[in-house]
């Protein structure tokens, strides 16, 4: 699935995968609940089935369209708040966070992230916490011991190719809703996409996901028009007409 292939090799190679479950709540600030969504997951150690929860993965999916500089610190919070909800105050024992954020670039920036990643360089991979503090505490002697740290695992979608996306095996809703992730704030783009993915977003807004998925759609094709992103669609392949009427259809009737 998705977390396998995000995640380091060799984080990965460590967990058991067939005991991977979804957890219940949300962290995210309730201010921002129109721009980020997360989703939590609890997986046990190979090496250590009788700890439960072994691992908990946190999952930040970013829809900024601006770099935005306090991403740092609010993971960290929602890690603090993560740790609380399922470690034990008595014991003072609590269970590792991963954090995970997926995000789609523009102009070599990491959106939301706000670390400093230099222009046309890969986004995808570890981004230092102490990177966001000035001064750096690995310049200064003694003072890295006193400020936490960890690594937030960056995926920028927009590495991404269609195929790259198709071959993570995904259900197919949820591939769809990564295609609009990656795609949404470029309307060119997303029209040209509609070119590839028309025909799985038709299929997937009749599932029971369609009706999340549609309105994702929506947010993303904000401000256009349907009828000026059919347009576009139409000047980029004509032969798409019958996919992007079908679709209008399926649209209609979810209302």
């Amino acid at each position: 699935g998705l977390l396998r292939h995000v995640l380091p090799p060799e984080l990965a190679a460590t967990l058991d995968w067939s005991t991977l479950e979804p957890q219940n709540g949300s962290f995210v600030d309730e201010k921002l609940v129109n721009s980020h969504t997360d989703l939590l997951f609890s997986v046990r150690f190979a090496s250590a089935p009788e700890i439960e929860p072994s691992l908990l993965i946190y999952l930040l999916f970013e829809h900024w369209s601006n770099p935005y500089p306090a991403m740092p610190v609010r993971v960290l919070k929602y890690e603090v708040r993560i740790m609380e909800h399922y470690g034990d105050e008595k014991t003072g024992r609590y269970p590792p966070v991963v954090a995970v954020v997926l995000c789609h670039s523009k102009g070599g920036e990491v959106d939301g992230v706000g670390l400093n990643v230099a222009p046309g360089a890969s986004q995808t991979g570890p981004q230092p916490f102490h990177d966001a503090i000035i001064p750096s505490p690995r310049s200064m002697p003694g003072l890295a011991r006193f400020v936490p740290n960890f690594d937030v695992w960056v995926i920028d979608l927009a590495e991404w190719s269609d195929s790259q996306l198709r071959a993570l095996g995904l259900a197919r809703a949820t591939t769809v809703t990564l295609w609009l992730l990656r795609d949404g704030r470029d309307p060119d783009r997303l029209a040209a996409g509609f070119v590839v993915w028309g025909a799985d977003l038709r299929a997937v807004s009749s599932t029971p996901q369609g009706a999340v998925v549609v309105r994702y759609f929506e947010q993303v094709l904000s401000p256009l028009t349907w009828d000026e992103f059919h347009a576009k669609i139409l000047t980029i392949n004509p032969e798409a007409e019958e996919v992007a009427m079908s679709f209008t259809q399926e649209w209609i009737e979810q209302g």
